[in-house]
């Protein structure tokens, strides 16, 4: 699939609306015709942080898959995302916060249930 690059300017209130909470979990993900595999330091029902050596430009969509356990069984998230800003730092904590854009009922429902659980602890 062809991805679209556009870039929008957020103000800070405007990329913190939603809790984050640390949290380390593997996501998959393709951009063009690369498939990478990085992790999270952190997440919110809106997007993730992933930390990586090399961040995408912002405005850059890509598709992203990653695991949010539960109880009962795992849930496979699958949605498409943007990348809205980078840290490109010399320290370990480059990447890049990336918002989710269409994600399903359910999966929101599963990742605010994780958040709550790991806001809890």
């Amino acid at each position: 699939p062809t991805l679209i690059r556009v870039h929008y300017m957020y103000s800070s209130s405007e990329l913190r609306r939603e809790t984050r909470v640390p949290h380390k979990m593997k996501v998959n993900f393709q951009c063009e015709e690369n498939f990478l595999i990085e992790y999270t330091s952190n997440l919110s029902q809106n997007g993730i942080y992933l930390t990586c050596k090399r961040p995408l430009s912002p405005g850059t969509r890509l598709e992203l898959q990653f695991k949010v356990e539960e109880k009962s069984k795992p849930h496979f998230v699958n949605v498409l995302g943007e990348v809205i800003w980078v840290n490109n730092s010399d320290r370990n904590e480059s990447g890049m916060g990336i918002r989710f854009i269409n994600l399903d009922e359910i999966s929101k429902e599963k990742i605010q249930n994780l958040i709550r659980r790991i806001a809890v602890l």
